[in-house]
């Protein structure tokens, strides 16, 4: 395990939640492995009130949680379980190196949240079937863009040996079919149906989703209501989801099926 001088977990190695988890069991460790009693005592109670500021149930399930759980806690349960795991080591801690380790672990968290690596306890789950989907491209972006780009590299070949089929064949009938009248011709000519691309959402609590299938940084941001209408943007991407732009400006993409055409 790497260090820190005095052998402490580097938070700052941890490249997504389960990892940082991982830290944090080892800084316990590190600790001592204090009982969650002793933790709970050593972190004092919550501000203007008796309720404990690092409850044993708390470190408990932030401890269990299975592998695959990209939730971390919120900044406050990090601060609390970082100082206790110090003063446990050493009740004669510095303040300045406990500020210090504090911010640390506090600001790693806080990446790993940013650069879509984990979520928030509060924040809302991907509602889409294809979750696991999305969160192994959010971890796995440069392979999930290279094979992104060979599945279209495939699709574009078979579009153009399919056009050489198909153009093949149609000079085929061109030369042994009569011409079309040149009213018929006008008249097929304006027969085509523009694309739609005013939609509805037909469904309660539709959330907008980023470039990656994953959810907005802000939740208030992401949800539309039943019954608001949106505009596509842009085609769907490997989910299936599409980009559209929501009444009130706001950018992101949903899954279709959940969108009734309004053209």
């Amino acid at each position: 395990m790497s260090g820190q001088g005095d052998g402490r977990p580097n938070p700052t190695e941890a490249r997504n939640a389960h990892q940082f988890r991982e830290k944090l069991k080892a800084l316990r460790g590190w600790a001592g492995q204090p009982s969650l009693r002793k933790m709970e005592k050593l972190a004092g109670s919550r501000a203007n009130s008796t309720t404990p500021a690092l409850s044993k149930s708390t470190v408990g399930q932030l401890l269990n949680r299975k592998e695959d759980d990209d939730r971390l806690p919120n900044k406050e349960i990090v601060a609390n379980f970082v100082r206790a795991c110090m003063l446990c080591r050493d009740g004669n801690t510095a303040q300045e190196l406990l500020t210090h380790e504090v911010e640390q672990w506090v600001s790693v968290r806080g990446t790993l949240v940013d650069a879509g690596k984990a979520r928030l306890e509060d924040e809302p789950p991907p509602q889409e079937s294809g979750n696991p989907l999305a969160r192994w491209i959010r971890q796995h972006k440069g392979l999930a863009w290279a094979s992104a780009g060979l599945l279209a590299l495939f699709i574009v070949a078979g579009v153009f040996v399919a056009g050489l089929m198909f153009s093949g064949r149609g000079a085929e009938k061109a030369g042994s079919s009569t011409s079309m009248p040149a009213d018929n011709r006008a008249a097929s000519s304006n027969a085509s149906v523009p694309a739609c691309d005013s939609y509805e959402v037909r469904a309660q609590d539709l959330w907008l989703r980023d470039e990656y299938g994953g959810p907005m940084k802000d939740p208030a941001h992401g949800q539309l209501r039943q019954g608001q209408r949106v505009t596509v943007q842009r085609e769907a991407n490997g989910l299936g989801q599409i980009e559209v732009k929501a009444d009130d400006g706001r950018v992101g993409r949903v899954d279709p099926r959940y969108l009734e055409p309004k053209c």
